[in-house]
């Protein structure tokens, strides 16, 4: 946390870490003096967008001079057309993120807490910080979230407690009947949110279904985004799912139009575009194995993924693995940006990006190995 004061600013927002995003591919062209730079950093659908989001997309161009449908009406039917549920259960937000913004604006009291996994999405402590909150990251277990430690940390002034399943950027997921007990014993006066950002990259049977969660804790508000398999990132576009109650007092804090038409029109297109789906799914499977048969081969360690990335052990320090992998031309993340040193995050991209990512990653590795070498040889 910065000690940073400024007479015009809540000293909350002075203690709030800026979001730290992948590096875009254009600055590190410049940076390493090339050309064929990849970007496996974000977890972006290497496939591009939805081909009928941007169908629909186009079309809608002509109608840019109007306001968005500020209730998101066609997307939320479509939405709960989608789940078996009502428009009434379901909030558009500008990217999951965005709505979990709303989510502290509405519940969080000056001085109450907020409790998620740590490591876990790194967006939640600024959130609830810039929103008067505190912020209480409870250790993962083996990797996951541990949901009796999560649960033994509630205390009177918890208000919210999150779980990103899957997790990012671990990968892992919670065992579905420990979250389905989670969901049950869950105090009736807190909030639960279910962050699934990363849910259509799972394989069936991995989540549990939140339907039937939502039975189980009136208090659930479920988070789904269309920046992953759905290939929207750059549109900005998620929603969230929960009863009527929770969603109409989100609606009550809501900011008018977040959501542009663009994205409102590419979203509706792409949740009905199940043979993009299937392709994302298949290529990132495909992906996540022979990153896997690659990394195993070299000697290094990953985390069962879930998701449409790689956690991968590269030492106790990986900063200069990814520093490494820039002059490669690959950009991936480094755990250091989310307090899981030694740690990076690795998107599974495009056959080709997979075949050039092990290459760059032996390469790397092939050079250290020789500098030690060098280096015992000259102290030797």
């Amino acid at each position: 946390m910065s000690s940073e004061t400024h007479p015009l600013v809540r000293p909350c927002i002075m203690e709030c870490r800026p979001y730290v995003a992948g590096r875009p591919r254009k600055s590190v062209q410049q940076m390493v003096g090339r050309e064929d730079v990849i970007k496996l950093a974000s977890n972006e659908n290497p496939l591009g967008p939805s081909p009928r989001a941007m169908e629909a997309v186009i079309r809608a161009v002509p109608d840019l001079a109007y306001y968005p449908d500020d209730a998101s009406t066609e997307l939320r039917e479509r939405v709960a057309e989608h789940w078996g549920l009502t428009p009434q259960n379901v909030l558009v937000g500008n990217g999951s993120m965005q709505i979990l913004e709303l989510v502290c604006k509405t519940f969080i009291n000056e001085g109450e807490r907020v409790i998620s996994g740590h490591p876990s999405f790194r967006v939640f402590n600024g959130l609830v910080r810039a929103a008067g909150g505190y912020w209480e990251g409870v250790p993962l277990r083996d990797h996951v979230h541990d949901l009796d430690a999560m649960r033994a940390a509630i205390r009177p002034d918890t208000k919210i407690v999150i779980v990103c399943n899957p997790n990012n950027p671990t990968g892992t997921v919670v065992e579905p009947q420990a979250l389905r007990d989670f969901a049950a014993s869950f105090p009736a006066d807190r909030v639960l949110i279910l962050d699934e950002a990363y849910a259509e990259y799972c394989e069936p049977g991995t989540l549990p279904d939140f339907r039937e969660l939502m039975d189980l804790c009136p208090n659930l508000l479920v988070l789904r985004s269309f920046s992953k398999a759905y290939g929207l990132a750059g549109l900005r576009c998620g929603y969230a799912i929960g009863s009527t109650a929770i969603i109409n007092m989100l609606e009550r804090a809501r900011m008018p139009f977040v959501a542009n038409s663009l994205a409102l029109v590419g979203a509706e297109a792409a949740l009905g575009d199940v043979d993009f789906l299937e392709r994302s799914r298949a290529n990132n499977k495909a992906g996540l194995a022979r990153m896997v048969e690659g990394l195993t081969a070299m000697g290094l360690g990953y985390l069962p993924s879930s998701t449409n990335f790689l956690a991968v052990h590269v030492g106790e320090n990986d900063l200069p693995y990814f520093e490494g992998m820039l002059s490669e031309g690959v950009i991936v993340f480094p755990g250091t940006n989310t307090d899981y040193r030694g740690w990076v995050r690795v998107t599974v991209g495009t056959p080709p990006q997979v075949e050039r990512f092990l290459e760059a990653t032996a390469r790397v590795f092939e050079r250290s190995r020789a500098e030690i070498e060098g280096a015992v040889a000259a102290h030797g």
